[in-house]
């Protein structure tokens, strides 16, 4: 590895099917090349149905805006949830000042969104870029996304 890139990535898997298909995936991705990635998985206790989402997984961290409580979220140290059937996920992370910043549906799009656009002025090519957002979108991303980054946003 060069500069200050670390490969690692602590995972919260809401002690739902989320950490069943980590602990799956790692496996694959391990077989093809070992330490490809680390991950630091937590809240894998799948056979107690009481231990889902209890205290951990993506919507206590969103409501939260702190780590699970048994995950030391440390400074510039990434982390990912997911809830307990994983169709949700969120990042975070811990600033060089110990502030907690959450990476949200929402912030995850404008963030693609904005690389894209970025991409698209760069290349030259006359594109018009879409978004699409669902009703329970947070209204200030919407406002941006609307202000900086489409012409055209649709809701769904």
């Amino acid at each position: 590895m060069t500069g200050n890139y670390k490969n690692t990535v602590v995972f919260d898997g809401a002690n739902g099917v989320g950490a069943i298909a980590m602990s799956g995936l790692l496996k694959s991705i391990n077989s093809i090349q070992e330490g490809f990635i680390k991950v630091e998985m937590y809240n894998g206790q799948v056979e107690s149905g009481d231990l889902l989402n209890s205290n951990c997984g993506a919507d206590f961290v969103k409501v939260g805006q702190r780590a699970p409580e048994n995950i030391v979220a440390e400074k510039m140290k990434r982390c990912v949830s997911v809830d307990g059937d994983a169709d949700r996920v969120v990042f975070y992370y811990n600033d060089d000042q110990g502030h907690f910043r959450l990476l949200d549906g929402d912030r995850i799009a404008t963030l693609i969104a904005g690389y894209i656009k970025d991409l698209l002025s760069e290349s030259g090519l006359d594109l018009n870029l879409g978004l699409v957002q669902t009703a329970y979108a947070n209204g200030g991303s919407t406002d941006y996304i609307t202000s900086k980054l489409v012409n055209n946003p649709l809701l769904s």
